[in-house]
């Protein structure tokens, strides 16, 4: 069971693998062809933190399996977060496409990306996107 009765210990690993499996599923034949790692050993968070960071993960993953593999006859999704301390680093990267040069992250109208940038700062979290061999998106939070 996902959530037990403590929402103040979220196992936040089986949280995102239950997540991006659904969302892989979601894209069928296409969604098979990437190859999803997971990486979030003991990494435990309170409801508070849980949510902006699985919408976070929905909104890019969505993106990823939607738009960064076309034509691609396979892809590598990747989501690593570790903590040091009280403090943590999110790490999602995709081989797709990578984002178009001519989005601007910090300026863009797309309602995704903007609740990305939204969350990251509910967070108060600092966010980098890049683009490099795809799309790398970096947040490091406290928490």
């Amino acid at each position: 069971m996902l959530f037990r009765s403590d929402l103040k210990s979220i196992p936040f690993g089986e949280y995102i693998a239950e997540l991006v499996h659904e969302i892989q599923a979601s894209f069928g034949e296409e969604g098979a062809r990437v190859t999803v790692e997971i990486e979030a050993k003991e990494i435990y968070f309170d409801v508070d933190n849980a949510v902006p960071l699985g919408l976070i993960i929905n909104e890019l993953t969505t993106n990823a399996f939607k738009y960064a593999f076309d034509g691609k006859p396979r892809g590598k999704f990747n989501i690593y977060i570790t903590r040091s301390g009280g403090n943590y680093e999110l790490r999602i990267s995709d081989n797709g496409k990578g984002i178009p040069e001519e989005i601007d992250i910090r300026k863009t109208r797309s309602l995704g990306l903007r609740l990305v940038r939204v969350l990251s700062d509910q967070l108060e979290g600092e966010y980098a996107f890049e683009n490099n061999g795809g799309m790398n998106f970096n947040l490091k939070f406290a928490a």
